[in-house]
């Protein structure tokens, strides 16, 4: 599995209503796109203590449908619209699924940098126990940037979990899936 992320930025003050608008518009659009596990659509905002943004946040089975998105013509649009982004990509170290009965309302991220002495057992162990059964837990994805060493959690919540520093939180206004 491959992750995948890019972000639009928009200064503060910024109404993001047409934001919100976009997603519920596009995001059916999506469902059972081909190599698509899910895609949450990520909003965050000034009402939740965090800055204007959108980063939609893909899990993909494979790279091919994730090289079929980037060359289509909805990514054309996407990048006429706001601009071509900086893609981000990942690889999955575990992706589990907790209370899937329910769509997710809140997403939590955090990104960590992975000391160079970190050893790829302590890398599987991080990866093995990063997010436990939770009664609010959608789901959870734990994934590597080797170009960065970076260590990428992100967590699909069902109610608003409590702020933590260094993690950003986000609205997650529709999660399109693979049906």
């Amino acid at each position: 599995m491959i992750a995948m992320q890019y972000r639009f930025d928009f200064p503060d003050g910024t109404d993001m209503a047409p934001i919100h608008r976009r997603v519920t518009e596009k995001g059916p659009g999506f469902d059972g796109l081909p190599g698509l596990e899910h895609k949450a659509f990520l909003v965050s905002d000034t009402a939740i203590g965090q800055p204007n943004r959108y980063a939609p946040f893909y899990v993909w089975r494979s790279a091919t449908g994730m090289r079929e998105f980037l060359l289509s013509d909805a990514f054309a649009a996407l990048c006429e619209a706001f601009g071509r982004p900086e893609v981000v990509t990942w690889t999955v170290l575990r992706f589990r699924r907790f209370d899937t009965s329910r769509a997710p309302a809140y997403a939590t991220q955090q990104t960590t940098s992975i000391a160079p002495d970190t050893s790829s057992r302590h890398l599987r162990e991080l990866a093995r126990t990063s997010a436990h059964p939770h009664m609010e837990l959608h789901s959870s994805l734990v994934a590597i940037d080797p170009q960065r060493w970076t260590l990428t959690r992100v967590l699909l919540w069902h109610a608003q979990p409590a702020p933590e520093p260094g993690v950003d939180l986000w609205h997650v206004p529709y999660l399109a899936t693979r049906r």
